[in-house]
């Protein structure tokens, strides 16, 4: 099934999209104002386009879009359910592009989407096996209409039939559907607010429980007045013998207030007992946290240290014999052109067979630049590549 697939976002509060084109006007304002999830069905000339766009919490949307050429789905509703589960189990289960962070919210893993081209390869991978295995399933058919060219935009719910759906895209050029739950419905996404909704309540526990403490401290002051008031009266009435029969009871009532007191006492030692082992947890995830900040600052350090060292860091290479180019990998701290020393070296012989300066344009970032070799070289000899920053040796690979 020939397709052309795109992923876009807003890792930093703006579009990002790969691959680079003209669908940057498109994909911009259907971004705005997503609550939940939104598919669109937007048709230019021949070409039909699919997008599904989800709200990933704190303001970040992540977006898949297809396009066709003379082709468009009669049951679009399954196809954005499809594209809805690359979402959460081929990008976000699997770690590609997003991923929960510690807290809990799902965040991008990098700032642009055309670092990781492996991960949109992969995607694009299941896409394309689900489209020739499922095409059934989408009703991916033939355009046998002309479009009008006319500009209209409708609106739809996803609880719409698909052949509504599909008779709107045929009068509208542009179709929104709108889902306001969105992500949310996910079981992990579900699991994770209910794990917080339980810390809430434990804080709330241990909260009471220090208030019940607190009550049972007066109640235990109050015991004490009330012995020492009896204590009075028995002084008071110790010589009295008509209130003999009164002393008695008096004894059985101080009675019933010292085992009152010593069960208050046994409560008071139990809740004193579950703020100790509470604090304790308290105080060790607070060291852990203490802890990881400092692995965090050491390795922030580190990689502040080696960027500083060699703001251009040369990952890998590899060499095309057949096109005679050579690719170099590279990590750089910032964009710009870099004057670069090139030099390849016969290593049956040690001779230098080519040497020059290059000057490519660098990314900021992980990214790529090629070098086209301006002498045939043959298959059967070893080679090594070198790339140089002045007199030093950055990067290279043997061929």
């Amino acid at each position: 099934m020939n397709f052309n697939f795109y992923i876009f976002g807003n890792p930093k509060g703006k579009l990002s999209q790969y691959p680079q084109d003209y669908t940057k006007d498109i994909f911009t304002p259907l971004m705005d104002d997503v609550s939940g999830s939104r598919a669109v069905i937007y048709r230019h000339a021949d070409l039909m386009h699919y997008v599904f766009i989800e709200n990933l919490g704190e303001g970040k949307v992540i977006g898949l879009c297809l396009i066709f050429n003379k082709v468009r789905a009669l049951y679009p509703k399954n196809l954005f359910g499809f594209l809805e589960d690359v979402v959460l189990s081929h990008a976000l289960q699997a770690g590609k592009f997003i991923a929960y962070n510690s807290n809990g919210n799902i965040d991008f893993i990098s700032n642009e989407f055309c670092d990781d081209i492996r991960a949109y390869e992969y995607i694009k991978s299941v896409i394309n096996s689900s489209l020739e295995s499922r095409e059934k399933s989408f009703g991916l058919s033939e355009i046998r209409t002309n479009h009008s060219g006319d500009k209209k935009t409708v609106y739809a719910d996803f609880n719409d039939s698909d052949e509504k759906i599909t008779k709107l895209s045929g009068k509208s050029n542009t179709v929104i559907i709108e889902d306001t739950a969105g992500i949310e419905k996910n079981n992990t996404f579900i699991a994770i607010s209910s794990l917080k909704e339980q810390i809430a309540e434990r804080d709330e526990s241990i909260k009471h429980l220090n208030e019940k403490v607190s009550a049972l401290e007066r109640q235990k002051k109050q015991y004490r007045k009330l012995i020492l008031l009896f204590i009075l009266l028995l002084g008071c009435c110790g010589g009295m013998y008509f209130l003999y029969d009164s002393l008695n009871q008096t004894e059985d009532d101080l009675a019933a207030t010292t085992e009152a007191l010593t069960h208050a006492n046994s409560v008071i030692v139990c809740a004193r007992n579950s703020i100790d082992s509470l604090n304790q947890v308290v105080d060790s995830l607070g060291s852990s946290l203490e802890s990881e900040k400092s692995l965090r600052a050491e390795a922030e350090e580190k990689v502040a240290q080696m960027v500083s060292a060699s703001p251009l860091i040369i990952t890998g290479g590899s060499f095309s014999f057949s096109d005679e180019k050579y690719t170099c990998y590279y990590y750089s701290a910032e964009s710009g052109n870099k004057t670069l020393k090139f030099r390849v070296i016969e290593d049956a012989t040690g001779d230098v067979i080519e040497s020059r300066e290059i000057s490519p344009h660098l990314v900021k970032g992980r990214g790529s630049f090629n070098i086209y070799i301006n002498r045939r070289i043959s298959n059967a000899r070893w080679y090594t590549f070198e790339i140089l920053n002045g007199n030093r040796i950055i990067g290279g690979s043997r061929h």
